[in-house]
C-alpha cells in the first residue's frame, strides 16, 4: 500500500513539461480540431494554429499566408493542412511573406498529401511534407489564347501575341512556328519551325509571346517579290519568318533567308531563297525550289518547308512547295509550315502547297493557312499578267504543361 502511495506522489509532483514528449496525455487524446475549406481560394486565419485545415477542390486551390501586419501568428505557430480532392493546392505568402521549401516546391499536386507549415521568423514560414515534383500548375495569359486540357498536360495555344504568366516553377514544351512568306511567282517559303522538349519557366515570371504574321503578296510579273513572314517566339526562344517568293522580273534581287526559303521566280536570274536563317540545330526550315526556264510553263518554284525543300519549276508546271511536319503537342497530330507552290508563265499545271498548310499556285496564288506557317501560293499567268501571289499564312505558339500528377 505504501509503495502504491510513494509512486502516486511521484506522478502528482511531476509537471506536464516534464512528461516525455511521447507519452500520452489527456491533451493528446483529444481530437484535432478540422477547419474543412471547400473553396480555390484560402487564407490562414488565427484560429488555425494547432488545427489541420482540409483543402477540398477539384480545380486549383490557393493558399495564402498572410503578412504579420494583418495575421500576428506567434513564431513557432504550426498549422497543418491536407489536400482531400485531385485539384493542385498552391502554397505562397501574401506580399512581404517568405515561404521556404526544399528545391522551392511548394505545390501539393497528390490527392490526401499533408504538409505542414510552420512560422520561423516574423514573415518567414518553412513548409514541409509531401510536396509536388516542380509542376507548373496553372497560369495566366492575355492575348486571349485557346487552352484545353490532355490528360494531366494544359495545352495553351496562342494565334496572336500575348503574354504567359506561370503559377510554379518547372518546365514546358513548346512548338514555335513563324509566319510564312508571301508568294509572288515562285511560292512564299513556310514560317521556321522550332520545338522544344523542355524550357525552364520561372514561378510568377511574365514570358512575352510573340505569334508572327505572315508575309504580303509579290506578283508574278515585276511587281516585286513576296515578303517574308514575321518571326515568332516564346521568351527568348524564336523562329524566322518563311522567305517571299521570287517575281520573274529579273530586277528584284537575291531573295532573302527564311526559316525556310522562297521559291524562284519563272524566268528569273535569281537563285531560290535559303532556308535556316536563323541558324538553328536542328534545321528550322529548307530552301525553296528552282524555275525552270523553258516553254511553254515557265514553271517556278515552290517554297521550302518544314521537312522537304520546294519542288523545282518544270517546262509543264510550277514547283510543289516543300513538305511540312506533323506535330501532336495538343494531343492530336497536326502538320506545319508547307511551302507554297509556285506558279507558271504561259500555259502548264499550278504547283501545289505543301502539306502543313502551303497555298495551292493559282490566279491569283491561295493564301497560305493561317496559324500553320504556311507559304503562300505563287500567281500564275496564263497571260494575263495580273497574276498575284498569296498572302503567307500567320505562325502559332503552343505550350504544354503538366499541371497534376
Amino acid at each position: 500500500m505504501s509503495g502504491f502511495l510513494s509512486g502516486r506522489t511521484i506522478l502528482s509532483s511531476v509537471g506536464t513539461a516534464q512528461i516525455n514528449d511521447d507519452a500520452v496525455t489527456p491533451a493528446k487524446l483529444a481530437s484535432t480540431e478540422i477547419n474543412a475549406q471547400t473553396g480555390t481560394s484560402y487564407t490562414l486565419a488565427l484560429a488555425d494554429e494547432g488545427k489541420l485545415v482540409t483543402l477540398s477542390n477539384t480545380g486549383t486551390v490557393t493558399l495564402t499566408v498572410p503578412a504579420n501586419s494583418s495575421i500576428a501568428f506567434p513564431v513557432g505557430t504550426k498549422i497543418k493542412f491536407v489536400n482531400l480532392n485531385t485539384g493542385n493546392v498552391n502554397i505562397g505568402g501574401a506580399s512581404g511573406v517568405t515561404v521556404r521549401a526544399a528545391d522551392d516546391k511548394t505545390v501539393i499536386a497528390t490527392q490526401y498529401a499533408v504538409c505542414e507549415l510552420q512560422k520561423i521568423d516574423t514573415d518567414v514560414w518553412s513548409l514541409s511534407g509531401e510536396r509536388a515534383t516542380e509542376l507548373v500548375t496553372s497560369h495566366s495569359s492575355s492575348g486571349s489564347p485557346t487552352v484545353t486540357t490532355d490528360g494531366n498536360f494544359k495545352v495553351v495555344k496562342f494565334t496572336g501575341s500575348g503574354t504567359f504568366t506561370p503559377v510554379g516553377s518547372g518546365a514546358v514544351e513548346l512548338l514555335v512556328v513563324a509566319g510564312g512568306g508571301g508568294g509572288a511567282a515562285g511560292g512564299g517559303g513556310a514560317g521556321g519551325y522550332r520545338t522544344a522538349a523542355s524550357h525552364s519557366v520561372t514561378n510568377s515570371t511574365s514570358y512575352t509571346v510573340t505569334v508572327g504574321a505572315g508575309g504580303a503578296i509579290g506578283s508574278h510579273h515585276s511587281a516585286g517579290n513576296g515578303a517574308n513572314g514575321s518571326n515568332s517566339s516564346f521568351d527568348s526562344f524564336a523562329s524566322t519568318g518563311g522567305g517571299g517568293g521570287g517575281d520573274n522580273g529579273n530586277t528584284h534581287g537575291t531573295l532573302s533567308a527564311g526559316g525556310s526559303g522562297g521559291g524562284e521566280g519563272e524566268g528569273s536570274v535569281q537563285t531560290q531563297g535559303p532556308g535556316n536563317a536563323g541558324s538553328y540545330t536542328p534545321s528550322e526550315g529548307n530552301d525553296g525550289g528552282q524555275a525552270n526556264d523553258s516553254a511553254s510553263a515557265y514553271g517556278a518554284g515552290g517554297g521550302g518547308g518544314a521537312t522537304a525543300v520546294g519542288g523545282n519549276g518544270s517546262s509543264s508546271s510550277g514547283g510543289a512547295g516543300g513538305a511540312g511536319t506533323a506535330n501532336d503537342i495538343t494531343g492530336s497530330s497536326v502538320t506545319y509550315a508547307g511551302g507554297g507552290g509556285g506558279g507558271f508563265a504561259v500555259s502548264g499545271s499550278n504547283g501545289a502547297g505543301g502539306s502543313g498548310g502551303g497555298g495551292a499556285a493559282g490566279q491569283p496564288g491561295t493564301a497560305g493557312t493561317a496559324n500553320t506557317g504556311g507559304g503562300g501560293g505563287g500567281g500564275s499567268t496564263g497571260g494575263n499578267p495580273a497574276g498575284n501571289g498569296g498572302l503567307g499564312g500567320s505562325g502559332v505558339v503552343i505550350i504544354r504543361y503538366q499541371f497534376q500528377e
